[in-house]
């Protein structure tokens, strides 16, 4: 079960709308972004989307945006995937510089699973990022700092000296 701070499981409103209940589905994700939850908010705008209701999705996607607190580095990347489904304003490029921006900060909050993403997309020009070898760098620093071994591996085969603390074991 994958709960957010709020225990909305979205999961639960799926499994209702599968079974034909699409009264308590609403239920359960109102409860829930009523609450704060991000994730319910998001899961309003992909169930009303899903209905042909593309206004109100809007709104909730609005509504799902201005809610993420500024310590919170996990609603960013569900936020960020409603992007690269469809959800949110603007066309699809818009949002998914949205969607790289979001993921981008919580590559800074220091998520070293991000970080290896920014590292791709930044070293074949993937998902909203230009192709940027300096940026890469940028990324594997911060990712090696961190302790990742992948990341140290490029930047000893770039002959890049090693962050502060790190030692080559080779």
């Amino acid at each position: 079960m994958f709960c957010d701070s709020f225990g909305f499981d979205p999961q639960r409103p799926r499994d209702l709308v599968k079974q034909g209940d699409n009264e308590a589905a609403v239920a359960y994700i109102s409860k829930f972004a009523d609450a704060g939850s991000v994730r319910a908010m998001i899961a309003m705008a992909d169930y009303l989307f899903d209905r042909g209701d593309k206004e109100s999705s809007l709104v909730w996607m609005d509504r799902a945006e201005l809610s993420i607190a500024g310590d919170d580095f996990v609603s960013p990347i569900y936020l960020s995937s409603a992007y690269k489904r469809g959800l949110g304003r603007g066309e699809a490029y818009e949002r998914h510089q949205k969607a790289f921006a979001l993921r981008e900060r919580v590559a800074e909050s220091g998520n070293v699973s991000v970080i290896h993403e920014m590292m791709s997309n930044c070293l074949y020009g993937q998902n909203g990022a230009p192709k940027d070898h300096e940026r890469f760098i940028y990324w594997t620093k911060k990712a090696a700092a961190l302790g990742s071994e992948a990341a140290i591996q490029v930047l000893r085969d770039e002959g890049i000296p090693l962050p502060e603390g790190k030692s080559p074991s080779s």
